[in-house]
């Protein structure tokens, strides 16, 4: 299902688009209240690196350190809030090493009113001697306002098990599905859905299958072309030519025609 249009616009950029640009500098564009729901994936602050592949990832920008990343932080989480309606659910995931440092920032703007584990269906990498495979990550589910589930949702566990993607050409790729589910339980119908740190582009492409219009911002200029290759590959969107230039897309004989 293709993302439905909606009449609001942000200046230069429009909804149903993944944009290599600053979060911070892309939002000052948007107004008050328009958001439906913030669906995102930011940098832990953990210094993660991958080890699973002889090519690695270059490090996460901005992920050194979890007190290197507070300045974002305090910029950040403001505009999040100022953007979102009333009510609506703020969703971030972490990890449990930081998850109470995330949780203090959370809460001095939003309330967090669960936390939702990904079982990942099998063990990361790691010490394999002194500690246990990591097979989970955490969404906190924050809501501004008093928000409530969309109607005709059911109450359901919080721990939910989806696999863990691969082959995607990205250090922390997060499940589509897990992202549909917390969509289809948290979103209501027409809302527009944002992720500021949109990585490979997970939650851009399951609000896209699921219809809701959205928009993504990605500092990292790899990241955004390939969250806009995904787009059109896994969520149904329709690209110009232009853009499926910009993105390496292949070129069929009538789009030259």
């Amino acid at each position: 299902m293709k993302a439905i249009k909606t009449n609001i616009d942000f200046g230069y950029y429009h909804p149903n688009g993944v944009y290599h640009a600053s979060c911070l500098s892309a939002m000052e564009s948007i107004g008050d209240n328009v958001i439906g729901a913030i669906i995102v994936d930011p940098p832990y602050g953990v210094g993660y690196q991958s080890n699973n592949r002889i090519d690695k990832f270059d490090p996460i920008v901005g992920d050194s350190s979890f007190e290197t990343l507070i300045p974002f932080i305090d910029a950040w989480l403001p505009e999040c809030y100022r953007v979102l309606e009333d009510p609506a659910p703020f969703m971030v995931f972490t990890r449990w090493d930081v998850y109470p440092q995330w949780a203090a920032k959370i809460s001095e703007y939003f309330e967090i009113r669960n936390v939702i584990i990904w079982d990942k269906s099998g063990g990361g990498m790691g010490d394999l001697a002194g500690n246990f495979a990591p097979s989970y990550e955490i969404m906190i589910l924050a809501v501004k306002g008093d928000w409530k589930r969309p109607p005709g949702t059911k109450r359901i566990g919080n721990v939910w098990r989806f696999s863990a993607p691969v082959g995607v050409d990205h250090p922390t790729p997060k499940s589509i599905e897990f992202i549909r589910q917390a969509i289809q339980y948290t979103v209501f119908r027409g809302k527009i859905i944002m992720d500021t740190c949109a990585g490979s582009g997970s939650t851009l492409i399951a609000a896209s299958q699921l219809g809701y219009p959205y928009i993504g911002f990605e500092l990292d200029q790899a990241y955004a072309t390939l969250a806009q290759r995904r787009l059109v590959e896994l969520g149904g969107e329709e690209v110009s030519l232009a853009e499926r230039v910009d993105a390496g897309l292949p070129l069929s004989f009538t789009d030259l025609r």
